[in-house]
């Protein structure tokens, strides 16, 4: 190999390197071959014989950071207490190698995976796995990881809340005086079989009617909860025990999943304080539980001051006295305006003090003002 090497005209640095991982790779991968049929005999060595009865050697292979390893374990058959057997290999229990869509893959591997693919397409992920490890993955490969660790994640998620309604969860023990939710959806342009299913079932439930983008597209929602923050710099600010939901379902499922979520991980007993902030969609006030804030955020009170106000200097003196914390002249001004704007709906008013007079309940409960 390095006699190949020096009899090139030209050699570069990235070359050696090459040459140098490829080798590295390789000697791993035997080492790892070899420890693993090691371990696979230790097993087979000190198992219940009476329970578990040898069967042979089955070949298998691995993806793995450094590549593709080929290696023997035996296989056994399981003699249960019912009289029922059950084939077993106890090597690959005992290691917890996860098996995916595309083979037995190591967890390490799948996590380089979940951690890139969601900044890069399949085909650079694909690239990108190549030039990094000693493993190829087509991006077909990666796009069925991917699916597989969707269907299980729903599979755990399903499972979870039906043992919350039927009592059997385990409770959480992460004690916080209040948790935060915020939401909000993003149109995404269906394709596919998907889509034309979509604008089937639409026609033929109104057949009168032009199909709207809402049946042509799907929302994809997204759903955060965390404790509250803290301050890492002058205005930087912190998330505390961030966690997320995200998928193609309603507002009902996105709340059963926050539940659980939130059930599993906190003594819901000590959480005083429940906030949700959106948009003002309707899906995301489910996700409100009882006794529950409800509010719009910042950015979308703002974005509704600017909307609904005719003159820029009116919205720009709300904005102010919004962010001055003075509620009660907001109302007071956003009151004015239905007179110095003889043309504006009468809806449209109401509408705006209603959000003032709420916000002002809910920074009051929030202990803001």
């Amino acid at each position: 190999m390095f006699k190949n090497i020096v009899a090139k005209k030209e050699v570069k640095f990235k070359d050696l390197e090459e040459e140098f991982f490829k080798l590295a790779c390789s000697m791993v991968n035997e080492m790892f071959k070899t420890v693993l049929e090691k371990y696979d005999e230790e097993i087979m060595n000190t198992r219940d014989s009476s329970r578990f009865r040898h069967k042979g050697k089955v070949g298998t292979s691995i993806k793995t950071k450094t590549g593709l390893i080929e290696y023997e374990r035996v296989i056994y058959i399981e003699k249960k207490e019912d009289g029922t057997t059950a084939c077993r290999y106890l090597l690959d229990e005992e290691l917890g190698i996860t098996t995916v869509v595309g083979g037995q893959v190591l967890e390490g591997l799948i996590q380089l995976i979940i951690k890139n693919i969601s900044e890069m397409s399949y085909r650079a992920c694909s690239r990108m796995i190549e030039e990094c490890t000693g493993m190829t993955l087509s991006s077909v490969a990666i796009w069925n990881i991917i699916q597989s660790l969707g269907i299980k994640i729903a599979e755990f998620e399903e499972e979870s809340i039906k043992a919350y309604e039927e009592g059997k969860l385990e409770k959480g023990t992460n004690e916080t005086p209040a948790i935060f939710k915020e939401a909000d959806g993003i149109m995404i342009v269906m394709q596919g079989k998907d889509r034309q299913k979509r604008i089937n079932e639409f026609k033929r439930k109104h057949p009168n009617e032009e199909v709207p983008k809402k049946v042509r597209n799907g929302e994809l929602k997204l759903g955060m909860t965390y404790e509250g923050w803290k301050e890492e710099g002058k205005n930087r600010y912190k998330l505390i025990g961030k966690e997320y939901v995200a998928g193609f379902m309603d507002g009902e499922k996105m709340a059963e999943i926050m539940k659980t979520k939130i059930y599993t991980k906190y003594d819901v007993s000590k959480i005083e304080l429940n906030v949700t902030n959106s948009d003002g969609a309707n899906w995301i006030k489910r996700l409100v539980p009882k006794n529950g804030i409800y509010q719009a955020d910042c950015y979308h009170l703002k974005e509704k001051i600017t909307t609904n106000v005719k003159e820029k200097e009116d919205a720009e003196e709300i904005i102010k006295m919004y962010w001055n914390e003075k509620y009660a002249e907001m109302i007071e001004y956003v009151e004015s305006l239905k007179y110095k704007y003889d043309w504006i709906e009468p809806d449209m008013i109401e509408n705006m003090v209603s959000i003032m007079e709420q916000h002002q309940i809910d920074f009051a409960q929030c202990g803001l003002i």
